[in-house]
């Protein structure tokens, strides 16, 4: 494969290379190692049809025509974040939480009502409040399906790891699969944290700001600092 550089480099001068924008988990499936901090840490959910959904075959014939995944398997596999929300997951969770009520449209001089395809909405923006409501209930509950599949909690993995002698003496493999779920458990939290003040926002029209770190109680506070790979020694 070829390779490129930022610049001219002298003979036997050393230079680095860069292993991608990868997520921890990739890191440590492909080279064996981890970052402390990485800022393209990811972890994924799944969303999927309901089998009791009354546009269940309309849903279905659509994500097929749309090239997406194992719909009837293990779902539809999105990455979330630290920052952000992959727009392919909002507009794919908008579309399933469409119900038939959101397809009518008035019929011509106000007589009767007619159904429109799901190919006729725009998924790219909220269709309405009650709808995007939906949308955040989903994803809150994907997250938490997701921390339910985890043998321990993060309060287990951070006893663990603050056991520094008992830490230690595990595998290197081990230690950094460890710090790799404790993140990704971190940021199901954050995700659904975010996706709670949206809705609180969505229902009252006024967003519920996060709190500014320094007024934060003082273990919320490390924890954030903690997260983020800050240490402050006294």
């Amino acid at each position: 494969h070829p390779r490129y550089a930022d610049r001219p480099f002298k003979k036997m001068e050393q230079f680095f290379i860069s292993y991608g924008q990868k997520s921890n988990a990739e890191l440590l499936l492909l080279y064996g190692f981890s970052l402390d901090r990485n800022p393209f840490n990811s972890v994924e959910i799944s969303v999927g049809l309901l089998d009791d959904d009354p546009l269940y075959d309309e849903k279905k014939a659509f994500l097929q025509a749309a090239g997406r995944g194992d719909i009837e398997g293990q779902g539809l596999i999105f990455p979330l974040y630290n920052d952000r929300y992959p727009n392919e997951l909002l507009e794919c969770v908008r579309m399933l939480c469409v119900t038939p009520k959101d397809l009518e449209k008035p019929g011509a001089w106000g007589e009767g009502s007619t159904m429109v395809p799901l190919s006729a909405l725009d998924l790219t923006t909220p269709l309405d409040d009650a709808n995007e409501a939906l949308v955040f209930e989903a994803i809150i509950e994907a997250c938490k399906i997701g921390l339910e599949r985890y043998p321990t909690t993060e309060d287990d993995d951070t006893a663990l790891m603050s056991d520094r002698r008992m830490f230690k003496g595990l595998p290197q493999n081990a230690r950094n699969a460890i710090r790799l779920r404790r993140t990704e458990k971190r940021l199901l939290k954050r995700t659904i944290a975010t996706s709670e003040r949206r809705l609180v926002q969505i229902r009252t029209g006024v967003l519920d700001p996060t709190p500014q770190p320094w007024k934060l109680p003082p273990k919320r506070f490390d924890q954030i600092l903690d997260d983020i790979g800050v240490e402050i020694k006294p």
